[in-house]
Order: C-alpha cells, then sequence, then structure tokens
C-alpha cells in the first residue's frame, strides 16, 4: 500500500471470512463492508481509540493490525452476522432457511454459537490490548483513558460503569 493510500477497514471481506469461518465454505461477498465498518466502530475504535485506528488505517502497525485486532475484529463481525444468517428477511417476511438436507440450527443452539463467538471475540480483544499497552512506547497514539475495557466491566451483556470518586 503507498503511504497516501488509505485502507477503508482493517480486515477485508476475504480476511474476515478466513478467520472467522475457518475451514468451512463463507463466501466474502456475503460480509460486506458495512458489517465490518459497524463492528469497528461499535467494538474495536472505543478500544483502541480513535487516533490509534486512524493510523491503524493509514497503513501503520501491520503486525498489531493483523496478529492481533483481525481475530478479534473477524469475530466481532461473524457475531453480529449469526442471527442474519439462521433466517433471511424478503418480500416473503422473514423466513427461517431450510432444505432438504440441512437443517437450521434452532434459537438455543445459536444463542449458544453466538456466547462463545462473543466470549472468544472479548479475548481476542483482551489480547490485543495486553500487546498494545506491554508495548505503551510503540503506540505513542493509545491512550489507556480512552479505552473503554479500563473504564468499565462488561459481564452477561450488561455494562458495569466505574465508579468515580465524588468530587467535594
Amino acid at each position: 500500500m503507498r503511504r497516501n493510500e488509505m485502507m477503508n477497514s482493517l480486515i477485508t471481506a476475504r480476511e474476515a471470512a478466513e478467520i472467522a469461518f475457518p475451514g468451512q465454505f463463507m463466501g466474502c461477498e456475503a460480509i460486506s463492508e458495512a458489517t465490518i465498518a459497524a463492528a469497528e466502530q461499535r467494538f474495536i475504535v472505543p478500544v483502541v481509540g480513535e487516533r490509534l485506528y486512524r493510523r491503524m488505517l493509514e497503513g501503520a502497525y501491520r503486525m498489531l493490525r493483523t496478529e492481533y485486532l483481525a481475530p478479534a475484529l473477524a469475530l466481532w463481525v461473524k457475531l453480529s452476522m449469526l442471527p442474519s444468517m439462521a433466517v433471511q428477511s424478503g418480500e416473503m417476511g422473514v423466513v427461517e432457511l431450510e432444505s432438504g438436507v440441512l437443517k437450521g440450527a434452532g434459537e438455543e443452539k445459536l444463542d449458544l454459537l453466538c456466547r462463545r463467538t462473543r466470549c472468544e471475540a472479548a479475548a481476542m480483544l483482551r489480547r490485543a490490548v495486553a500487546h498494545i499497552e506491554a508495548r505503551a512506547e510503540e503506540y505513542p497514539e493509545y491512550c489507556p483513558q480512552e479505552n473503554v475495557l479500563n473504564r468499565c466491566v462488561i459481564g452477561g451483556g450488561v455494562v458495569f460503569a466505574e465508579r468515580r470518586p465524588e468530587h467535594g
């Protein structure tokens, strides 16, 4: 990539498919740029901060992007896609996919897969943060105070905000 070229996202649809769906057929055309961008804005930017994110889009910190953040981002993309993979919507309304050979997973199995994917994605993101924070001098754009994971805890889908001392 040339220095003045900027990426649209930290990973491509092909990379997301290869990382999130290993050994499975998942055409990269099934993963939209909007899905990747939404996952970046929802899960990556609040953790690494806007400045570090922008530098990576400019092409900086390739190893951080490919080895640490790409696996987490691909799993967040997968998580956002799973519900729509179980059902389709269109002129016939919202319908389940069925064929003579394959049967759609039930709601309980889909929920289990979503929970497992969420746990894996969160673990990969914590791994990336540990890498960044252990090498703070290599990533001057990173600000630990901006990292949402340093300000709150998320458990069971509930966000517990940090309790700040009262001034008075």
